[in-house]
């Protein structure tokens, strides 16, 4: 039998597959010995499979298009000549995935898939690439098939934070429901239909401009004024189970993009499992959010940090309903550390919220809040949590819970500008806390209430002095950590 001929023939055959890379071994035989296989042609070298290196790839789970197939070439978004199989894929799974034969391809170039519509629940999607100086942009279409009205808007309600007022517009178009993105295109920004105020008139979350998808995203505050042009779209559903992008640079603000999707795993599902290099926006995450806790992906990253921007948040799974926001990572010690997203620009809760925070040498920085809006209980439960921007509500209670610390930015007048409406403060269950003057001989001051004012207010017997602490429990400050 000519063994290095069959070897060398199914060597081709695999190659020339797509499935796997083979090097090419020689054997020698006789009638009396084999001699020991040695590799031909120096040092051996990695293969990259044609498939790492397709750029653009298209997803049809709902086959809008009529011709989706897994047998399809898959880096199209339209339908070839019958029996071409020319056309996007049906499945993550048996389309893309198989065709790398791995969750975590090598990409070299800077890749997009395009969802052009919702995937099928059973249609997991572990995605988890070596990225070498490249990105992955999942995108989910925003296009006919996800849009579900058109109008004018009638009279628009600025919000107002210091009552906790969310903005409102009159909004009379057919099929008007919570979580549909608005695209506004005359004074071109983005925002959530949020809670019905009355009627016609919906609420909506803070418009943003900058940030048409996750990889070109510089959020700022844009405005919806009375007359502007403004569809409504419903993102394309996708079973997005785990983001752990592996990057060969160091850098925030992630290398693999999210956007326009509602991210779905169901009631009691598997969470969505990101690590730092994971950015998320314009987008509903109808899941538990954790970060990755095992040291994968060059977890942690002295740089990086994963951020989710405009984003809108259905209930779920935590404290029967509540949304709960964890992670952690290992330092070398062994230690579990928290370490969750940076919440900016458009993030709104509106269902009870749980947020584990950094420990103070998180090496991604503390947790940071950036305007972010609760409408009911509001826990920071553990760590270390930084407000940069206002943290506002409609009245709701906000606790501060053994072992945690949140600070906000100092100078007069702070904690008014950063907690600007009417706010149920708590540290551990009591609505009052301790000041101390730090002085020789310290004086302490317990008893006062915990607001704005009096944390702004000069320390004494009704006054914080930018630190308001309970022992044993934890503390809201302006001061160093």
């Amino acid at each position: 039998m000519n063994f290095s001929r069959n070897i060398s023939l199914l060597a081709a055959g695999l190659v020339a597959a797509n499935v796997v890379a083979v090097d090419a071994w020689v054997f020698k035989t006789s009638s009396h010995t084999q001699e020991t296989p040695h590799l031909v042609g120096g040092a051996k070298q990695p293969t990259i499979p044609n498939s790492w290196t397709i750029p653009l790839w298209w997803l049809d789970g709902s086959n809008v298009t009529t011709c989706a197939s897994d047998s399809n070439n898959c880096t199209q978004g339209t339908c070839g000549a019958a029996g071409s199989l020319q056309g996007p894929c049906l499945t993550y799974q048996s389309g893309i995935a198989a065709r790398w034969a791995t969750y975590s391809p090598r990409l070299q170039q800077t890749t997009t898939i395009n969802v052009m519509s919702s995937l099928q629940t059973s249609d997991l999607v572990y995605i988890n690439p070596y990225l070498e100086g490249a990105a992955l942009i999942w995108n989910c279409s925003l296009g006919a098939g996800q849009q579900i009205w058109s109008q004018a808007l009638g009279t628009v309600t600025p919000r107002n934070q210091t009552t906790g007022a969310l903005q409102k517009a009159v909004m009379s178009a057919a099929g008007v429901a919570a979580n549909q993105l608005l695209v506004d295109t005359t004074t071109p920004s983005i925002a959530w239909t949020t809670i019905d105020a009355s009627g016609t008139t919906w609420n909506f979350s803070q418009p943003i401009s900058g940030c048409v998808t996750a990889n070109a995203c510089t959020p700022v505050e844009g405005t919806f004024s009375t007359g502007d042009s403004v569809t409504a779209y419903v993102p394309s559903t996708v079973n997005i189970t785990q983001a752990l992008p592996v990057p060969n640079f160091s850098g925030s603000g992630g290398a693999l993009y999210i956007s326009n999707c509602t991210i779905s795993n169901g009631s009691g599902g598997t969470p969505l499992l990101i690590n730092q290099y994971t950015h998320i926006a314009n987008s509903v995450l109808n899941t538990t959010l954790q970060d990755d806790a095992s040291g994968t992906g060059g977890f942690p990253n002295p740089g990086g940090s994963n951020g989710l921007t405009n984003i809108a948040f259905l209930q779920h799974i935590k404290g029967g309903g509540g949304i709960s926001i964890t992670g952690g990572y290992t330092n070398s010690g062994g230690q579990n550390l928290i370490q969750v997203p940076h919440l900016t620009e458009g993030v709104e809760f509106f269902d009870t919220t749980y947020i584990s925070g950094s420990r103070i040498d998180a090496p991604l920085g503390a947790t940071s809040i950036n305007d972010v809006y609760f409408a009911n209980v509001f826990v920071i439960e553990f760590g270390f949590v930084t407000v940069t921007g206002p943290l506002w509500t409609t009245a709701s209670p906000m606790y501060v819970n053994s072992g945690s610390v949140l600070q906000y930015p100092s100078g007069a007048g702070a904690a008014v500008a950063n907690f600007p409406s009417p706010m149920n403060m708590h540290i551990g269950s009591l609505t009052t806390a301790c000041s101390h003057s730090n002085a020789t001989p310290d004086v302490v001051d317990c008893g006062i209430s915990i607001t704005p004012a009096h944390l702004d207010a000069a320390q004494g017997a009704a006054g914080f002095g930018g630190n308001a602490y309970n022992p044993n429990i934890g503390m809201i400050t302006n001061l160093p950590q």
